[in-house]
């Protein structure tokens, strides 16, 4: 999605398709933050294996919330918002796969 706003379905998710399976352990969502800042409570889903999988939670999203955790491998990712204002509006969704930091030795 790239610098317009989106605003999500009456069920309060959105769904997004990568066409095919991708690692990832990172996702940047920002609000479309010229309306303000409307999302309380939010998670964020994976499909695998027939089902949806719940891989982060969260409060607030704002100019940008950086989620990272374990790396998943899927092809959608839904993202659901459980507390809102107003009708959530997105301008940027960003999947990566990050390198983990090394660990450092005393």
């Amino acid at each position: 999605m790239d610098n317009d706003a989106y605003s999500w379905s009456e069920t309060g998710s959105f769904v997004l398709n990568l066409r095919c399976k991708h690692r990832f352990n990172t996702l940047v969502l920002q609000e479309y933050i010229t309306t303000g800042q409307r999302v309380r409570a939010f998670r964020v889903d994976i499909w695998q294996d027939g089902a949806w999988k719940e891989i982060a939670r969260s409060t607030t999203i704002g100019h940008k919330k950086i989620l990272r955790f374990p790396e998943v491998k899927a092809k959608k990712i839904r993202i659901t918002i459980s507390d809102t204002k107003l009708t959530p509006r997105l301008s940027e969704v960003q999947v990566f796969q990050v390198k983990p930091e090394p660990v450092k030795q005393d």
